[in-house]
């Protein structure tokens, strides 16, 4: 006869893949990080995305916004064409007409330029080291002669304004200068005294630099000069330089040579510069009072601008929405304290991008749990913010923001979805691994709760239901047959009875060769009527399905195995058994030993089922119920009932009419009325009924022959 070979199942490959992944994290880890700083890198330097630097550029403002601000000069004073200078309302009639620039004002604007050579007048008069007219003569006007004849007196400390008029084109940005009419200022003999009043704003419409020079070259499409003078780069210029206000202002001051081509500027706090409303100057009370006859001017610049809603002239800068002639005086105030900073070059932002990248998988690749590597990366990000703020205020610099901190969240949330997935994966695989040995419920409580119970070695008492499940002549049944045969056929058993177990909320503790035993109410609990009736349920369930699959055994010429089931309740240990290096979840204690005995018990009364009175009580009313005995179990004294579920032919659940007569009986052996209670046994039909039929012969036994004095209803169980 050939020798049988048993097939080694081969070796477990989820296993080697386990050990694949870890092996390769730091690889893949380093390959998510590495694209995202790469990504954000080209980004921001190469190829820039608009709506990513606007949210740069606000990222930026935040910092100017809640920076160090420039301190304002006490040399500045902000002369404002402000609505009352307009409507003049607060006025009295004989005073306006007591002054002759009071009654060009209560014309209808745009007034006689003689206003403005009065201006220069009284506030050159008064000392101030120069006046600044931030107003657009283009066009000849009345009083043009009066004003031509005041710039060409004060040209050494007067300032009037010309502008760049801006048009988009879909190449570049062109520009066309607009010089004050010839009328107030020939175009042959300027004397220095024009200063352009433009700003350029950055593609948001944001005003954050100043540019004191420029030249018509770049202006008329050589290149963008917002791009090109703010970020630092050589300009080239080419053709007739012209300056600012700004610049023409402070060189008139004796400043020139602290003024740059250009910078982004640290503003002032808003509002902060001293505002004198126009028409103020002109009368007489208050300018005694007010202005202390002109001294609040002597040695100071002051610059005339308009600040009424009507002129439109208003700008977005970091610190909010300004005049423009205001914006000139934070122009102003920078040049002279060279409150400039600077951005970052696009290659400094990509360098930042690719250690913010390497630093994500650092930290990824060191700090094992995904939640506090997270955290950390929070960390680095408010670190980040904290470290620009710092680096403005005492350096006058911002790095990039907005692309090192996405490379970074990007980059680390990124490898933690990756780990968490990689966790996920190797833990629902840990998970169908151990189902294979332990019940789902343990395996929750390992898994999901490892600081729990069953994370350390000890125990908690419990009240449980305990179910013992044995297969009748397994030992002969392995002796006869072939190994693999009955491999099979228990593992068919086995995986049968499992899922019942799983099916009825109860937890696997574990095989004992053939056997198997399950507890109700150790990690989780229904109570104790709730956990008793679902351990009942299971145990029917099994017996239905193994006469189920008695049947086709026997078709199939396969041995026909028989089940005994124990059921007990009560009060039981459960937790780790074992040492530090091999633990086992389980119960011990004397409710899972009585449990097994019942099992035991099983063959001797010639049922598939017996329970405790303890569980019987639980179950009482869902469940027919048929008493056996009164029993005291070896290794135990106290006597327990026990009791048994009549079947029908398939093992199903049914109420005999005979139930009544065989708890009449019960009651009578109980009052040692032998007689009686053996006539009520013998009303039980089925001869099959071995319990009923024992019961009976040990009645007419005693009935015969009277047991001694001192008997009590309990019947020793000698064997397990």
């Amino acid at each position: 006869m050939p020798r049988k070979i048993l097939k080694i199942p081969p070796e477990n490959t989820g296993w080697h893949r386990a050990l694949d992944q870890a092996r390769g994290r730091p690889a893949r880890l380093l390959g998510i990080c590495g694209f995202w700083g790469v990504l954000f890198a080209l980004l921001g330097s190469l190829v820039p995305l608009a709506p990513l630097e606007l949210a740069e550029f606000a990222l930026q403002d935040t910092v100017v916004r809640h920076g160090l601000k420039n301190p304002c000069p006490a040399d500045l004073i902000f002369l404002a064409l402000d609505e009352s200078s307009l409507d003049l309302s607060q006025l009295e009639p004989d005073e306006i007409a007591a002054s002759r620039p009071l009654t060009l004002m209560q014309q209808e604007f745009p007034w006689s330029r003689a206003v403005y050579a009065e201006v220069i007048e009284k506030v050159l008069g008064a000392g101030a080291k120069a006046i600044v007219l931030d107003i657009l003569f283009p066009s000849p006007g009345d009083g043009d002669d009066e004003l031509r004849a005041a710039l060409h007196r004060h040209a050494a400390r007067a300032v009037i304004a010309s502008l760049y008029e801006n048009t988009d084109t879909a190449k570049s940005l062109a520009a066309q200068y607009r010089a004050p009419s010839e009328t107030v200022l020939p175009a042959d003999r300027p004397g220095g005294v024009i200063g352009y009043a433009s700003f350029w704003p950055e593609p948001d419409s944001v005003v954050r630099g100043a540019h004191y020079r420029v030249s018509d070259a770049l202006l008329l499409g050589e290149m963008n000069l917002a791009k090109r003078q703010l970020r630092g780069r050589k300009s080239g210029h080419v053709g007739e330089r012209r300056e600012s206000l700004a610049a023409v202002a402070l060189r008139k001051a004796g400043s020139e040579a602290r003024v740059p081509d250009a910078g982004l500027i640290r503003f002032c706090e808003p509002g902060s510069f001293p505002v004198v409303p126009l028409y103020s100057i002109f009368v007489p009370d208050l300018w005694r009072a007010n202005l202390q006859d002109g001294a609040v001017f002597r040695d100071k610049i002051v610059l005339l601008g308009p600040t009424a809603g009507r002129f439109r002239d208003f700008f977005r800068t970091p610190i909010g929405t300004r005049p423009g002639p205001e914006i000139h005086l934070h122009a102003i105030a920078a040049a002279a304290a060279g409150a400039f900073y600077t951005r970052a070059s696009p290659a400094a932002v990509a360098a930042t991008c690719l250690a913010m990248a390497l630093l994500a998988w650092v930290v990824n690749l060191r700090l094992k749990r995904p939640l506090r590597a997270l955290g950390f990366l929070a960390l680095v990000l408010l670190a980040y913010a904290g470290g620009a703020l710092v680096l403005y205020n005492r350096a006058d610099f911002i790095p990039g923001l907005l692309y090192p901190a996405l490379s970074l969240a990007l980059a680390g949330l990124t490898a933690f979805g990756y780990d968490f997935s990689l966790e996920r994966r190797e833990k629902a695989r840990v998970r169908r691994s151990l189902e294979r040995y332990v019940s789902r419920d343990v395996v929750r409580e390992l898994l999901d709760n490892e600081s729990g119970l069953l994370g350390q070695l000890g125990g908690v008492r419990k009240d449980v239901a305990v179910l013992f499940s044995d297969v009748r002549g397994f030992t002969a049944l392995s002796e006869r047959a072939e190994p693999e045969a009955v491999v099979a056929q228990l593992n068919e058993y086995l995986a049968a009875m499992v899922g019942i177990v799983f099916r009825h909320q109860g937890t696997l503790d574990k095989f004992i060769g053939d056997a198997v035993m399950a507890v109700w109410g150790t990690v989780t609990t229904d109570g104790p009527r709730g956990d008793c009736l679902r351990a009942v349920r299971a145990a029917l369930a099994m017996l239905e399905t193994v006469e189920t699959m008695r049947r086709r055994w026997k078709t199939e010429a396969r041995a026909e195995l028989e089940l005994g089931i124990g059921l007990n309740f009560g009060p039981a240990i459960f937790g780790n058994i074992g040492s530090e290096e091999k633990m086992e979840p389980t119960v011990i204690g004397d409710a899972v030993n009585l449990a097994s005995r019942l099992e035991g018990a099983t063959k001797k009364y010639g049922v598939p089922l017996v329970l405790s009175g303890s569980i019987a009580e639980q179950v009482r009313g869902e469940i027919p119920l048929v008493r056996l005995d009164i029993v005291r179990v070896k290794g135990r004294s106290a006597p327990v009932e026990i009791f048994t579920v009549p079947l029908d032919a398939d093992a199903r659940p049914f109420s005999p009419s005979w139930l009544a007569s065989h708890e009449e009986g019960w009651n009578h052996y109980r009052a040692a009325r032998f007689a009686e209670a053996g006539d009520c046994f013998a009303q039980v039909p089925d001869a099959d009924l071995h319990f009923a039929s024992a019961m009976l012969a040990r009645c007419r036994e005693f009935a015969a022959r009277a047991p001694s004095p001192g008997w009590e209803p309990v019947h020793n169980l000698d064997s397990k």
